[in-house]
Parts: C-alpha cells; sequence; structure tokens
C-alpha cells in the first residue's frame, strides 16, 4: 500500500477500494485533472481517521493533498527527512 503526500494537489483521491471505508456516491460529480489527465468521480470513501477522500479505480494513485493533512493533523518537515503522525 502506498499512499502519497503531494504538496501540488488540491484534493485526495485514491485508486484502491480495499484501503477505504464506507464507500458512497458524490452529492456531486467532480472531474479531478493531474498530469496523467483528468477524470470524473462521483464517489467518495473514509481513510482511516483522515477522513473522507474521493475514490475512483481510474485515479492513478493513492494521494494524500499535503494542504488537506496540514489542516487536520501536525506535519513536520525536515530537509533531510519529513515525518507525518496520523
Amino acid at each position: 500500500m502506498d499512499v502519497l503526500l503531494d504538496n501540488q494537489a488540491t484534493v485526495s483521491i485514491f485508486h484502491e477500494e480495499r484501503l477505504l471505508e464506507k464507500i458512497r456516491p458524490t452529492k456531486d460529480v467532480v472531474r479531478i485533472a493531474g498530469i496523467g489527465g483528468s477524470i470524473k468521480v462521483n464517489e467518495c470513501g473514509d481513510f482511516n481517521e483522515f477522513g473522507t477522500v474521493y475514490f475512483s479505480a481510474q485515479a492513478t494513485a493513492n494521494v494524500l493533498s499535503f494542504a488537506n493533512v496540514r489542516e487536520k493533523f501536525p506535519v513536520n518537515f525536515h530537509n533531510t527527512v519529513t515525518i507525518l503522525s496520523l
């Protein structure tokens, strides 16, 4: 299981269903664009203590937005090591 912490991502999205609980439809369809192109997303799920993230099997990776993570948890950055405790 790899989960990327992306400081350029504006949303958190996962492609591995097994990492999420309570997968359900979103209120609205969202278009998410990135390096691999864009996809329409209409599902979300809960990732551990982090909370709700978008879900799509078409996503290229499991990505947590650094900005979203920083809103919920302390993140310490050092130029040699990054420590994130969830």
